[in-house]
C-alpha cells in the first residue's frame, strides 16, 4: 500500500476518485483510512486495517473486447 499512496493524488486520499475513458468505462477508487481513536472506542470495535477499494464499470462489450486481448 505505501507504493500506491506515494503515486496517488493527495486529494484522492480524502475523496472518491472517478475516471472515465473513451471505451466508455469508468473507474471509481477510494482510500479507506482509519484514524486513531481513543483506546475506549477501539476496545469495542473490530480491528480493521486501511484499504483501497475500486470498481470498474462498463458495457459488457468493452470487457469482452478487453479479455480477448489477454
Amino acid at each position: 500500500m505505501p507504493e500506491l499512496l506515494a503515486q496517488f493524488p493527495e486529494n484522492g486520499l480524502e475523496f472518491i476518485t472517478s475516471t472515465t475513458d473513451s471505451q466508455p468505462s469508468t473507474l471509481f477508487l477510494e482510500q479507506v483510512r482509519f484514524k486513531q481513536h481513543p483506546a475506549s472506542i477501539l476496545a469495542t470495535l473490530p480491528s480493521v486495517k486501511d484499504y483501497t477499494y475500486w470498481v470498474l464499470i462498463g458495457q459488457a462489450a468493452v470487457f469482452q473486447k478487453m479479455t480477448r486481448n489477454f
